[in-house]
């Protein structure tokens, strides 16, 4: 589908939220004039935006699945009749939703892998004449191997379940390519891709209007005799690497640093966006597969510099151009202690990191600005350099894991079901590559 020129689409969006990044991206949409619906299945459990307003039915679907993700059940038993009565409903609620947007939207942008009807509805809107974009947020295209939530857990029972979902997710992926128009991932994420998708880093994340005033810089406002304090808002704390980064932490106390480390987790975001005023920088995570993801962006929309660890970037700079990536310190993670010293040392540093990150995400990630690239996707106005090609994907770390125990865990993995549990035939040289480090030699991916 190709947009007159003249006008703008008619956009849905949905039906799963990711820490705010659709209903930011929505609300830039409609800055710019465009006809968009949002509507999700569920509410998000730590609050990100307003909701938007829906009909009666599909409220009480948002609100029961909250609540069932949110309460303690004394009696699993009833926990799960609910959740039985709530699933039925709302894949009832899903061929009448899908007939409503279809009559009604010219695009449609999904959260990837969670469309309207188990994938049977991309045909139709195939056939139809609909513009499809997938966005993928790293779990729903990442490999289930390289997921350390799926392969930090022991036993062979895990290895059984990665290399099904792996299957399953390789042969998802192959069928929306068929009909999806657009996908927007990761190279670090990627792997599973067989055709060439468009960078997530060349859209970027959308944010609140750099404008207003919960936004707007604030670096200046903690004072240099202050202890240095740092925030750190693990969503899940073991693939976050929450234990190493308390452990660098302490270390530097021991060296004589004035550090305080604030933890915040399981709460609505607004309480992290009043917890960012207070403190002099962030450290995000130890094992990441993006530069910066949605913390980082929130601390440098008020001028706070992040920590960022993780083993992708040693790939970054192979994978992405340079004007597409945003600043943070982005370190290996046994370089974690060591930026995490240079920033509490050096405020000079520290201030100018933190302007470069507010300076980057205000031109760059504002609501608005990400908006109007998503407003290229649908009418097929994309650049060629926002293109990345997977045949081209070397990295293999993944995320949430240190090197040794991914080894470990790969290596059991292929012993047990074979290479082909890699799912990555049409990608000879990256399977090569996977097999030399599995054998700990000095494969291609450094």
């Amino acid at each position: 589908m190709r947009a007159n020129q003249h006008e703008k689409p008619r956009i849905f969006v949905g039906l799963w939220e990711v820490a705010g990044y659709h209903s930011r991206l929505v609300s830039g949409l409609r800055e710019l004039g465009c006809s968009c619906s949002f509507v999700t299945l569920t509410a998000h459990a730590y609050a990100y935006g307003e909701r938007e307003p829906v009909n009666r039915l599909l409220r009480f679907l948002q609100d029961t699945g909250l609540r069932l993700e949110l309460t303690s059940w004394a009696r699993p038993h009833a926990k799960l009749f609910w959740l039985c009565l709530w699933v039925g409903l709302r894949e009832l609620v899903r061929l009448p939703l899908f007939l409503w947007a279809l009559c009604r939207h010219d695009v449609f942008i999904f959260r990837a892998m969670f469309p309207f009807l188990f994938y049977f509805d991309l045909p139709i809107l195939k056939l139809f004449g609909k513009r499809v974009i997938w966005v993928f947020h790293g779990t729903e295209s990442r490999p289930p191997y390289l997921n350390g939530k799926l392969m930090r857990r022991p036993g062979r029972r895990v290895l059984r379940t990665a290399a099904l979902l792996g299957w399953l997710q390789k042969h998802l992926i192959r069928f929306a390519e068929r009909y999806v128009d657009v996908m927007v991932n990761s190279p670090a994420t990627g792997q599973f891709h067989e055709k060439p998708f468009v960078q997530f880093l060349a859209l970027g994340i959308p944010c609140r209007s750099p404008d207003a005033p919960e936004t707007r810089h604030s670096a200046e406002a903690r004072r240099d005799s202050a202890p240095t304090r740092v925030l750190h808002c693990p969503s899940h704390a073991a693939t976050k690497g929450s234990a190493e980064i308390r452990r660098a932490v302490e270390e530097l106390r021991e060296e004589g640093l004035d550090l305080e480390l604030s933890e915040l987790s399981g709460v609505p975001n607004q309480a992290i966006l009043e917890a960012l005023e207070e403190v002099d920088f962030v450290i995000d995570q130890v094992y990441s597969d993006t530069p910066m993801a949605g913390f980082p962006t929130e601390a440098a929309f008020r001028g706070k510099a992040a920590v960022v660890g993780g083993y992708y970037t040693r790939r970054l700079h192979d994978d992405v151009p340079a004007e597409f990536i945003p600043p943070s310190l982005f370190c290996a993670p046994e370089e974690l202690k060591d930026a995490i010293r240079a920033l509490v040392t050096d405020p000079e540093k520290r201030r100018r990191l933190g302007e470069n990150a507010y300076r980057f995400v205000t031109e760059n990630w504002g609501s608005r600005v990400v908006a109007e690239r998503f407003l290229r996707l649908c009418t097929d106005e994309i650049p060629e350099t926002w293109y990345y090609d997977p045949a081209r994907l070397r990295y293999l770390h993944g995320y949430g894991m240190p090197e040794d125990l991914l080894r470990k865990r790969l290596g059991e993995l292929v012993a047990r079901t074979g290479r082909e549990t890699l799912r990555l035939k049409d990608k000879p040289e990256l399977e090569a590559a996977f097999l030399a480090f599995i054998e700990e030699t000095d494969g291609i991916q450094h």
